[in-house]
């Protein structure tokens, strides 16, 4: 529960060509709070799409955040949003039980988003 990093990097999709840009963003402390409140809410989820209130709202302040740090890097890197094909992001693991084979991260493409 740090921050965000991010890197700008050129690859052929196997192999890693460039590194360009990079940087960090740490969390504020009321996105910090809402993160550690989402991870209490998290332990009554059963499925990996579930999401309760403050999840949501934990969720929506990392995606703010990956999405200005994502505009910052490009405008940085002198890039536009189309001279780049894919933006690779891993979420905030907020639940991780491997017994249930359950792992809740905010920012989960595979979650139901409101």
């Amino acid at each position: 529960m740090d921050g965000i990093d991010l890197a700008v990097i050129e690859t052929d999709g196997k192999s890693l060509i460039k590194v360009g840009t990079t940087a960090f963003r740490p969390y504020e402390e009321d996105e910090r709070d809402l993160i550690r409140k989402a991870l209490v809410e998290a332990r009554r989820v059963t499925l990996r799409s579930e999401r309760t209130p403050g999840m949501y709202a934990a969720e929506e302040a990392v995606t703010r955040v990956h999405a200005f740090l994502v505009k910052t890097a490009l405008h940085d890197a002198g890039l536009a949003a189309g001279d780049i094909d894919v933006i690779g992001f891993h979420g905030q693991i907020i639940f991780h039980v491997p017994d249930w084979h359950l792992t809740v991260q905010l920012g989960d493409a595979r979650a139901c988003c409101k």
